[in-house]
Parts: C-alpha cells; sequence; structure tokens
C-alpha cells in the first residue's frame, strides 16, 4: 500500500485514461461495413493487436504510431483476407484522437490537478492524436512524453526515463498509473515507480506487484486525496 504522497502522477494515456477498446471496436467496424463478408470483430482485433504488437515492439526500428496503426491493418485484413485500401489505415489512425475518455477521467484529472500534484502521461502514439485526446479530458497534463518524441514504445524503459527528466523527480516519488502490465506496470516498477493499477476489466489478479489498485480512478483519487492532507 502506497503510504507515502508522491510528488507526480503519471498515466497510460490508450485504455486508461480513453476508453481504448470502445473507440477501436467503433473505428473497425466503420470500415469493415464497407467489406465484403467481413469477419467478425474480435477476429479482426485479435490480428491487429498482434501484429500492432509485433511492430512496436522494436525489432524493426522506429516509425510514426500512424504508420504503425495503419500497417498492423494492413496486415490483420491480408492475415483474414479482407481487402485492403490505403485509406482503411488512414481512417483509423485519424479516429484515434477522437475516442473519448472512460466518464471518470475529466473528473479525477481536474481534482489531482487542484490538490497540487504534477500530472504526466507516457503515451505510446504521435503528439497529434495525443494532443486531441488531451483536449477531450479537460485537463492538461504538466507534462507529456509520447512515442513519437523519443522514437521508442514502451515497454521500453526511454519513455520512463524521459518523464522522470521533465517532472525533475526520482522515480520512487512517482505514481504511474495504468491498465496494462506489459507496457506500463512492469516497466516502470523495475525503474523504482511506485505504481497504481486501474483494473477497468475487473480481472482481480494481478500479474505484477503494484502499490495500489482500484476498477476505477474513483480509488486513485480517494488515496491521493488522504496523501495530500496536511
Amino acid at each position: 500500500m502506497l503510504a507515502e504522497k508522491p510528488v507526480a502522477v503519471s498515466f497510460d494515456c490508450y485504455g486508461t485514461l480513453i476508453d481504448w477498446e470502445a473507440g477501436l471496436e467503433r473505428s473497425l467496424l466503420f470500415i469493415l461495413r464497407e467489406k465484403p463478408d467481413p469477419p467478425g470483430l474480435d477476429k479482426v482485433i485479435a490480428a491487429w493487436n498482434k501484429h500492432e504488437r509485433v511492430l512496436t515492439s522494436g525489432k524493426e526500428g522506429y516509425r510514426r504510431y500512424r504508420d504503425v496503426v495503419a500497417e498492423a491493418l494492413q496486415l490483420a485484413f491480408a492475415e483474414l483476407g479482407v481487402p485492403f485500401l490505403a485509406k482503411d489505415g488512414f481512417r483509423l489512425a485519424n479516429e484515434m484522437g477522437r475516442w473519448e475518455p472512460f466518464d471518470d477521467v475529466p473528473g479525477a484529472l481536474a481534482e489531482l490537478h487542484g490538490l497540487g500534484y504534477q500530472l504526466a502521461i507516457f503515451s505510446n502514439t504521435d503528439d497529434d492524436i495525443l494532443a486531441q485526446s488531451v483536449r477531450r479530458m479537460g485537463v492538461k497534463p504538466d507534462v507529456m512524453v509520447t512515442a513519437e518524441q523519443v522514437k521508442a514504445y514502451k515497454p521500453d524503459e526511454t519513455v520512463f526515463l524521459e518523464g522522470l527528466k521533465r517532472l525533475h523527480a526520482p522515480a520512487d516519488r512517482v505514481l504511474h498509473t495504468s491498465f496494462s502490465f506489459y507496457h506500463d506496470l512492469e516497466p516502470a516498477r523495475a525503474l523504482g515507480f511506485r505504481t497504481f493499477w486501474v483494473d477497468r476489466k475487473g480481472l482481480g489478479e494481478s500479474e505484477v506487484e503494484v502499490d495500489a489498485r482500484s476498477r476505477d480512478l474513483s480509488g486513485l483519487t480517494t488515496l491521493l486525496r488522504q496523501l495530500a492532507l496536511p
């Protein structure tokens, strides 16, 4: 359990603050409506996720996330026998900035900002996409680090180390908050961050040790409100 007040709270964005799954589903359904006899949405999402992870693994070098999104869709469609048009990849990448935050996000960020915590977002995306998403949250973080800026994707430690540099804080005074073990909680903990798991899916069992957890951001704000008391 977190006992010491952090000086900053960092967040993953997509899946933690922005409803990644709902946004991806809506965007893919829009594209698949134009395809003859399309496969089930679950198959498309599974194939896209598989190729997206490979493309952001660092094995093939860095490329902008817009290009990753499009190439992962092209590979997924090829795997499933779906005809791919260049506009399909463009549409999916362009829609990301329009995906909505979870309902609890604007209020939680506003409260944490009001309590005096530095706020940061560490995101595996491009600057322009993240900027659109931040506008939908209503609170601009003090620090925003993207894969585009550091030319690396989480779980690469480069993203986290750049965030610490900009926050001017040691890792053990920053609480990193995410739903993802692979991309965020595991690498952040290895670097000495305090960690908060947002169990959006109600899994219950954590894959890695975390300092605190809750189903949504209400547990985070309750904890940090208490720690902020004089």
